[in-house]
């Protein structure tokens, strides 16, 4: 599956809702090229996401620039390749908020993701990152079982 040059408000290639549900990107399966205005610029996503074997690629959003991941839920990120994303404020190639909770298996690639409006004070050089938590009334959790490279 390839998704390219789509748009919306909110995940300019997927949305899925708050809620019960979930999106899976398998395989070589490809977003590029994709924006939103608002949040996550592939994917915004309210359930739970896998990505396995994917990439994302070229997309753009205010905050998550390829993926936005919102609400109490559970994603897994396998294999996959997120590079030359850009987020206006937050998060170049992940945002997260409301306490969601994001597990990195196997070997990923997460590089060239640009945060364009940077700022010198501490709050918001944490978020000018590839990875960013953007609730802090609800923290969000990293947690890593195989190699991530940043860069």
């Amino acid at each position: 599956m390839r998704i390219t040059d789509c748009s919306a408000e909110e995940g300019g290639a997927v949305y899925l809702a708050s809620g019960p549900g979930d999106v899976g990107l398998l395989g070589h399966a490809s977003i590029s090229n994709c924006t939103a205005s608002s949040r996550g610029g592939a994917v915004w996503c309210g359930g739970m996401l896998r990505v396995e074997g994917a990439s994302i690629q070229g997309c753009s959003a205010e905050s998550g620039g390829a993926i936005y991941l919102a609400g109490q839920q559970v994603s897994d990120l396998r294999d996959g390749t997120i590079t030359n994303n850009t987020a206006a404020t937050a998060g170049s190639a992940i945002a997260m908020d409301g306490g969601h909770e994001l597990w990195f298996s196997g070997e990923n690639t997460i590089t060239g993701n640009k945060v364009s409006q940077t700022s010198t004070s501490a709050a918001a050089a944490a978020t000018d990152c590839a990875i960013a938590s953007v609730d802090a009334g609800h923290p969000s959790r990293l947690t890593l079982e195989g190699t991530v490279k940043i860069y």
